[in-house]
């Protein structure tokens, strides 16, 4: 069963420490409206679908970003029907910062590695576009499939 995603999140973000020369974060966000879409994402050519049922209500992420810009970490889905976890591994990019925006756009590729109950075996791709603001809000739109047996 392929379960697409075309959906948005939103969160706060918390710099948890500076490790071997990298800044490590933590994140936790829930499915946000096509208003949060709209007002926060809309300059950089996101467009959200009609509004539905997200089939993942929530995602926690922890990451970290080197000297480079270069983002590496891993997301936790949870399926909102099933409670059941999705894990998966990041690897993205930051655009470098602008001294007239509070916020730094990162674009992450995201692989579906598995996971708890249905979605042990879950595979799949996805790429986000998502906007860190110097406040600790996080927005993100992912889009992409899981693959579950």
């Amino acid at each position: 069963m392929e379960i697409a995603m075309n959906d948005t999140y939103s969160g706060p973000f918390e710099l948890m420490g500076i490790q071997e020369g990298k800044q490590i974060f933590s994140s936790l966000q829930t499915a946000a409206t096509i208003d949060t879409t709209h007002i926060h994402l809309r300059d950089l050519g996101i467009e959200p679908q009609v509004s539905r049922r997200n089939d993942f209500e929530v995602n926690s992420v922890n990451w970290s970003v080197d000297q480079e810009g270069k983002i590496t970490g891993t997301a936790r889905f949870l399926a909102v029907t099933t409670h059941d976890l999705i894990k998966a591994t990041l690897d993205g990019q930051t655009d470098p910062p602008t001294a007239d925006q509070d916020f730094i756009v990162a674009r992450v590729n995201v692989t579906f590695t598995g996971g708890t109950g249905a979605y042990t075996e879950a595979t799949g791709t996805a790429s986000v576009i998502a906007k860190l603001y110097n406040s600790g809000l996080s927005v993100g739109h992912i889009v992409g499939n899981v693959s579950i047996l």
